[in-house]
């Protein structure tokens, strides 16, 4: 009999270590929250990205007639097209991997993303001053000496408040994966290898 109880008592022993070994501990609320916030719009720009790229391609397809139309249509609507590739790719880079990595628990993941959430954000803060000092000149000529006057005035006026409040949603979806990451950063920290 008491051979019997040893047995199931390394039996009991065994499964208890298997349970441990087998059980991951799973990602905590906060960081898992995070990560799929950041694939989901990363995933959102990836479909914009490629959405831009196809309308800028079809724009430099042939035109059937209308030549000066299409140099319209082309000064018009391929700039804001560009705008969103690249805004969209800086979204893709600064979300999407770093949030497909963090799900698989690695520990340089959490560093990754927030070094890259701040780069995005730097970089979308230089985008908007850089597009708003964009100037254009403008020449006029008078009389018969043609007496040269040059005028220089901003491509986009009031582009300060408008720039900041366009991109002001990309700048809260920034922070709200960035506050739940620093929030979990102990409890993530526990479990990442």
């Amino acid at each position: 009999m008491q051979m019997f109880s040893t047995i199931v008592q390394i039996i009991c022993i065994k499964t208890k270590l298997m349970e441990q070994t087998t059980q991951k501990p799973s990602l905590p609320i906060k960081t898992k929250i995070a990560a799929w916030w950041m694939i989901m719009f990363g995933s959102i720009s990836l479909i914009l990205f490629f959405g831009g790229l196809w309308l800028a391609i079809s724009l430099f397809s042939p035109p059937v007639d209308g030549e000066l139309a299409w140099g319209f249509v082309i000064m018009y609507f391929l700039p804001p097209i560009l705008g969103v590739i690249v805004i969209s790719l800086i979204v893709i880079f600064s979300f999407f991997l770093p949030g497909v990595f963090l799900l698989k628990k690695r520990r340089w993941a959490w560093k990754f993303a927030l070094i890259v959430q701040i780069l995005g954000v730097m970089v979308l803060i230089i985008l908007v001053f850089s597009v708003c000092k964009i100037e254009v000149v403008s020449t006029l000529k008078r009389g018969v000496g043609y007496a040269v006057e040059e005028t220089r005035r901003p491509l986009y006026p009031n582009c300060f408040p408008k720039g900041f409040i366009f991109l002001s949603p990309v700048f809260i979806i920034f922070l709200i994966s960035f506050i739940l990451l620093l929030l979990d950063r102990k409890n993530f920290w526990k479990i990442a290898t």
